[in-house]
């Protein structure tokens, strides 16, 4: 049986010169001439692909996606003139197989891509989400939603904005961005909230990351913007790609307003959010498993989580995360014998990891506190040359001093 194709497009010539092709190659092919029309046609016939015009009156491209994604996986190739880098990202954060410019792409080009989305689908997308698997594990909606869009994201060349609470995987995620996309096998160059913004006339990695946004400046931000604006201008595909990331949720980003008006222009239209260990708990015994499996492959062992055990470990908040997790499970079976972690092994450690920890903050909280406290002392409270001095922004040396009830003189400086 021939594959069918729909396809929908406000302009009726283009629509059917593409058809008439679709037609001699051996397809069936339905049309629309717009998004609403093309949901009546796509409940009716069922096809095998669809491919709609992003902006049509009425009822535009993205709208129908969004109808198709409710109810299907079926392939779905955006094209657009007028395409820009925002409506680009949030075509396929939507669920797209493709994004296609149709002033840069042949009809014959288009037929193609439409032969290979139906016959196989998107073997690229595919192998990617595959490799992914054991990196971000779990089977719940929020996970298979996080490799999808990680998947989507990973070969176009757009800034991707990554934020997440601590130990969510920011960093894995922007490897794996790096390492799976158009800049794989290049270098990266990591940048810290006191790092310069580089020369791109001499800069060679294939990738930027700008790591904790939170704690780059007002002046920071600004600077990024306008290279940003610079490189787009110029076309992302020109410069190294960037990656930011933020330990601060994504609604703390869209209510400040010189943000979203500034960099957040660049980012905010295709961020992705991690979630949180206990936003997906169902997912924690697959999790424990593969993080089980992949400690143990280092040492040369095959180690399994015993049942009981991987439901002890189901059974806790894991307020730190996945890093606390993977810290326990090292050290299970660094004191297993056979090739089984036990629940007495990783409750024992539990035990041990939650008195060390509480020594640890309390000793990292007093040390932190006589670390401002000289900087204060020595800057004579110049809160600007002791955010220089510490490599912090002015708000991270602010929120330090409140956490830890550092009295400033009257006569301390901003």
């Amino acid at each position: 049986m021939s594959k069918k194709v729909l396809v929908v497009d406000d302009q009726p010539l283009p629509r059917q010169a593409l058809c008439n092709e679709l037609l001699d190659v051996g397809f069936e092919v339905e049309q629309a001439d717009d998004g609403e029309q093309g949901w009546q046609v796509f409940q009716n016939t069922h096809p095998d692909v669809v491919v709609t015009d992003l902006t049509m009156p009425h009822s535009d491209g993205l709208e129908l996606l969004s109808r198709i994604r409710g109810s299907s996986e079926v392939p779905v190739i955006l094209f657009s003139a007028y395409g820009t880098v925002q409506s680009t990202a949030a075509a396929f954060k939507a669920g797209a197989h493709d994004f296609l410019s149709s002033t840069e792409i042949e009809i014959e080009d288009l037929v193609s891509q439409i032969k290979r989305a139906a016959e196989h689908g998107d073997p690229k997308a595919s192998d990617l989400t595959t490799r992914i698997q054991p990196l971000f594990a779990g089977e719940s909606t929020l996970m298979c939603d996080l490799r999808g869009r990680l998947s989507a994201l990973a070969s176009f060349p757009i800034p991707v904005f990554l934020v997440g609470p601590p130990g969510s995987g920011r960093d894995q995620a922007f490897r794996i961005l790096h390492d799976m996309g158009h800049t794989e096998g290049e270098d990266f160059a990591i940048l810290k909230p006191q790092s310069a913004i580089p020369d791109f006339d001499t800069l060679t990695p294939g990738s930027i990351y700008l790591d904790g946004l939170e704690d780059f400046s007002p002046e920071s931000h600004e600077a990024w913007a306008e290279r940003l604006d610079r490189i787009e201008s110029e076309g992302f595909d020109q410069a190294p790609r960037i990656f930011v990331s933020s330990g601060r949720p994504l609604t703390h980003w869209r209510s400040q307003e010189a943000f979203c008006h500034g960099l957040g222009r660049h980012l905010l239209a295709s961020a992705i959010e991690l979630p949180s260990i206990q936003d997906h708990p169902e997912d924690l015994p697959e999790i424990a498993q593969v993080l089980c499996r992949r400690l143990s492959e280092r040492t040369g062992r095959r180690v399994r989580l015993s049942p009981a055990a991987n439901r002890l470990i189901a059974e806790k908040t894991w307020k730190g995360e996945a890093l606390e997790l993977e810290r326990i499970l090292e050290r299970a079976i660094t004191f297993t014998l056979g090739n089984q972690v036990r629940r007495d092994t990783v409750r024992n450690i539990l035990r041990e990891s939650a008195a060390s920890v509480a020594s640890y903050r309390n000793a990292e909280s007093a040390r932190e506190r006589i670390e401002v406290t000289e900087a204060l002392r020595r800057e004579n409270g110049n809160i600007s040359r002791v955010a220089s001095q510490l490599g912090r922004s002015r708000s991270a040396i602010y929120r330090m001093i409140d956490r830890h009830g550092i009295a400033l003189d009257r006569n301390d400086t901003p």
